[in-house]
């Protein structure tokens, strides 16, 4: 617990006013009904938000602020711009998720964005907020969190920006096989679940992945889908690994969704840490990463935490999913967007 502390810095920033957050976009080339939704929705933050806040997965892959920025594909470009655009008008703040940890401050200054660290303290007219992407909550998933380590060590980040363009089209293309690899074994461990259903089993499809090694693990999906192509370039290969990516999410997300949620307890322990160093506790907790959106009550200190909901127009049109939390003086409102899956929810100060 100690090293994932390290990331929170405890001098809030203070934002008033109105303050909008969304997460969890995945924005890529395959998924432009999605893309178009958020450009849309970052228009709707310079008219009437105070500040923007966006933690994490806002890219759906990153692999490295030069690889994009030289000669973008035309919807990175088009991404970028609405960026610039939106942060002309208010502060926009980025916050890393699991997909998209690799952004830098070369991105960031070009687009007039500021980045936070993983985990945010604001102080805005609503309380002091405790914000995060939420994936470092994500305890109980053993053989993430040790990769999760290795992965955000400052200098095995360094290592792998600095290898050349060739090397990093290389994994690319090594992280695109594996995730369609890993893409079959998820729809067959899917089919075999919708066969145990058919066939009235009362055995649990977590009980077969368990029995059945050979069947994929919650820890090797993320292993696969999330960490490895959290890595993959935005270049010429990007649009194939995008695609993989999204195509893996459709099947994968309720499966690995049944598993590994944020650990509470461990959120409680980072709170009173801000409480023993500030004198107070933060009003809210605020996270995405599982795809939940929900308003729940820490068990012992009886905080709100508030799930942000992911955006997705594309893999089911018919049931779209986005929203963003609107955090106002004396009321917190999670909202769709665009759509009318997502049950708004209203919170009072």
């Amino acid at each position: 617990m100690t090293t994932r502390l390290m990331q929170l810095s405890m001098q809030p920033l203070t934002l008033t006013g109105t303050l909008y957050l969304a997460s969890d976009i995945h924005l890529g080339p395959s998924i432009m009904r999605t893309n178009q939704a958020f450009y849309r929705f970052l228009k709707e933050a310079e008219a009437k938000a105070d500040a923007l806040i966006l933690p994490g997965d806002i890219f759906n892959v990153w692999f490295g602020d030069d690889v994009a920025l030289r000669n973008p594909q035309p919807w990175l470009a088009e991404a970028l711009e609405a960026f610039r655009a939106c942060a002309k008008k208010i502060p926009v703040h980025f916050i890393h998720g699991n997909r998209d940890f690799l952004i830098g401050q070369q991105l960031c200054q070009y687009l007039g964005v500021q980045l936070l660290p993983a985990e945010t303290l604001i102080r805005s007219d609503a309380g002091l907020l405790y914000i995060c992407h939420g994936d470092e909550f994500c305890i109980d998933d053993v053989r993430y969190m040790a990769l999760r380590r290795k992965l955000r060590n400052p200098r095995i980040q360094a290592l792998f920006l600095s290898l050349p363009r060739t090397v990093r089209q290389a994994i690319a293309r090594y992280a695109r096989s594996m995730s369609q690899r890993s893409q079959r074994k998820v729809a067959a461990a899917k089919q075999n679940q919708g066969a145990k259903i058919a066939q009235g089993s009362t055995r649990s499809h977590a009980q077969d992945l368990v029995a059945n090694k050979q069947d994929m693990t919650e820890a090797d999906s993320r292993h696969l889908q999330t960490d490895l192509q959290s890595t993959t370039p935005v270049d010429d290969v990007n649009d194939d690994v995008n695609k993989a990516a999204h195509r893996q999410g459709d099947i994968s997300d309720d499966i690995t969704n049944l598993y590994y949620d944020v650990n509470e307890p461990a959120i409680e322990q980072a709170l009173r840490a801000v409480q023993a160093k500030l004198g107070e506790l933060p009003a809210l907790m605020i996270h995405g990463h599982t795809h939940k959106p929900a308003l729940h009550r820490l068990p012992t200190l009886g905080i709100p935490r508030i799930v942000l909901p992911d955006w997705d127009l594309d893999h089911v049109p018919q049931q779209p999913r986005a929203g963003f939390l609107k955090i106002e003086k004396k009321s917190v409102s999670l909202l769709p967007w665009e759509n009318d899956t997502i049950t708004p929810i209203y919170l009072s100060l």
